[in-house]
């Protein structure tokens, strides 16, 4: 099974994506920020295709190998249907989620991550509709302003019948 965990900045993502792991046996964690510490002589926007297909080739690696994968990332519309495109042709349920908590929510500090005046003015792009780094919804839509990361989890793993 994959898990695929979308959101804006500091919508809780790499929290949740964690207790999954640590909640569904044999599940590993697929952070793709983590895949562009690979490619850092690249911008931001040269790396997210690079990013993504790695991160496609690692999560079908794992699953290939018996593994569940959690798989997050903010992802545009295209990215997400690149996913799906890389996706189909393994045989394994794929669920797909957006956190979305609210803008004051996402914009405060919800965790041990104090955010950066950058990261503030990235949540407000992620969420204007306008912005060419909007964060649409995809699959089944969390607002997780008022639950606590444990609850979340829960919700997803019942939703993916787990």
């Amino acid at each position: 099974m994959i898990l695929i965990l979308s959101g804006s900045r500091n919508a809780g993502k790499t929290t949740v994506s964690k207790l999954l792991a640590e909640r569904v046996p044999y599940m590993a964690n697929l952070e793709v920020d983590r895949l562009r510490e690979f490619v850092y002589c690249l911008t931001l926007d040269e790396s997210v295709p690079i990013n993504l297909e790695n991160a496609a080739s690692v999560a079908k690696n794992l699953v290939r190998r018996g593994l569940h994968v959690v798989l997050n990332n903010p992802l545009r519309s295209e990215d997400y249907e690149y996913l799906k495109k890389e996706f189909g042709d393994i045989d394994t349920p794929v669920h797909a989620f957006t956190l979305r908590p609210s803008l004051q929510s996402a914009l405060s500090n919800r965790g041990s991550r104090e955010p950066t005046r950058d990261d503030l003015l990235w949540i407000r792009e992620q969420y204007n509709p306008a912005s060419p780094i909007y964060i649409p919804d995809i699959g089944t839509v969390i607002d997780n302003s008022e639950k606590t990361p444990e609850e979340v989890a829960e919700i997803i793993l019942s939703k993916a019948g787990i």
